[in-house]
């Protein structure tokens, strides 16, 4: 079994996440072992790394290689590229993009020549090293073709593959949409206070029709309609004279009959193209009434266990999203800093410039900062829902959700959405 072929296997709603119970469902198919919930618990907590309380693809791959466990490779080997060469020695190195610039800058005049790449992968990587490859990364590297890799062209072109290149190959599930749009939706507070007490009421409503349906029957009027005669007097004459006695099917007359002539709506258990029977339960009625209280029970589990599972797992991704960008900033931080060494002295406008833009950048954090201590309710703001601005006086806040609640202009609709998607109207 391959690493692709377990983790689809086990990823059972195929959304690129396993879950508790797919893992533990999973561990019973393949291994035949059936573990626990705290058991699972325990299995998660040891491979989940960004703590979200499921396995992504490559949490399950470090989690195999760490163990050492001898498994097929989901991948056709293929002879690795110039750009993967030497990626893989600065990983194995320790390096970081701009060190390794400086180890491959042997005369130390800030570029690094083809004689040097060469010279410098040669010693490292002798035997996967062809004039080829060099030839191959001077190109990648060398983006004004002056014959030489300066800093910024050698640390740019690195940072621009770690960001956008996207191995197809070794993706094991493709990750679908979340939240998508229904889902945005039935996580709102408008469905929350509107559409799940409709939903719920209507299933009520249904299965309380078809039980009054059966016992009170007061939807058809069965006088004339063919039954089984059951009276006081024990017989009756017609208007055609003819003679019937208890027992007897006959035209029910409701003066005559002890019960009336109540009829059920049975539009599929109606014989000879009728839509009713004599009152009473039958299997139509009792499978409209179970399908009604699946249907209830169903709504309701979807609004009590389904949404907030979703919106803890939105709330995860955001705060996981915040925490990637910080990390990200630092970084750039930190190689715009070295690059700031390796050229001092050079470039005197564009350090200027660079903290003129620094000086702005706070300057507007300052005022956005200001901006979002005076956001109250009774603010004016406007408020980002599905790619579209709207714009209206703030109603309501619901902190534990992290939503808002505005007031739209012109139209006066209550509209809803995050609080992290709001922002002042200049």
């Amino acid at each position: 079994m391959t690493i692709r072929s377990m983790f689809e296997s086990i990823d059972g709603d195929e959304d690129g996440m396993i879950t508790g119970p797919e893992l533990q469902k999973g561990i019973v198919e393949i291994c035949g072992d059936s573990l626990s919930p705290s058991e699972v618990f325990e299995i998660i907590s040891l491979i989940d790394e960004d703590s979200n309380g499921r396995i992504d693809a490559f949490e399950l791959i470090d989690m195999i290689e760490s163990m050492d466990i001898d498994m097929d490779s989901d991948l056709v080997e293929e002879s690795a590229s110039g750009f993967q060469l030497l990626t893989n020695y600065m990983d194995e190195a320790g390096y970081t993009p701009s060190a390794l610039f400086n180890s491959l800058d042997i005369d130390g005049d800030n570029r690094v020549s083809k004689e040097e790449l060469s010279l410098t992968l040669h010693k490292e990587l002798d035997d996967d090293i062809t004039p080829e490859l060099v030839d191959e990364l001077m190109d990648m590297f060398d983006e004004d073709d002056d014959g030489f890799v300066d800093m910024i062209e050698f640390v740019g072109t690195i940072e621009e593959h770690d960001d956008e290149e996207v191995d197809q190959a070794a993706s094991l599930s493709d990750k679908k949409e979340f939240p998508t749009k229904w889902q945005r939706r039935m996580m709102s507070k408008k469905w929350k206070d509107v559409v799940w007490p409709l939903v719920h009421s209507a299933f009520v409503f249904f299965i309380i029709l078809w039980v009054v349906n059966a016992t009170l029957a007061p939807f058809v009027d069965g006088t004339g309609g063919i039954v089984e005669m059951d009276s006081e007097f024990g017989a009756t004459t017609t208007a055609d004279g003819t003679t019937y006695f208890d027992g007897d099917a006959y035209p029910c007359d409701e003066s005559i009959q002890i019960e009336g002539c109540k009829n059920s709506l049975a539009p599929l258990a109606a014989a000879g193209g009728e839509i009713s029977m004599p009152a009473g339960f039958y299997w139509d009625g009792i499978l409209f009434i179970i399908l009604g209280t699946m249907g209830l029970m169903g709504s309701l589990f979807l609004q009590l266990s389904v949404v907030p599972g979703w919106r803890a797992r939105a709330r995860a991704m955001k705060e996981n999203s915040s925490d990637r960008s910080e990390v990200k900033t630092a970084i750039a931080d930190e190689n715009e800093s070295k690059e700031e060494e390796v050229e001092d002295g050079k470039d005197d406008e564009a350090i200027d410039s660079v903290e003129e833009t620094d000086i702005l950048d706070d300057e507007k954090s300052e005022e956005e900062e200001e901006e979002e201590d005076d956001i109250d309710i009774g603010s004016y703001i406007g408020l980002v829902l599905e790619d579209e601005e709207v714009f209206g006086t703030i109603i309501e806040f619901d902190d534990e959700e992290g939503l808002v609640t505005i007031e739209e202009d012109g139209t006066g609709d209550l509209v809803t959405g995050y609080q992290d998607d709001m922002f002042l109207d200049d």
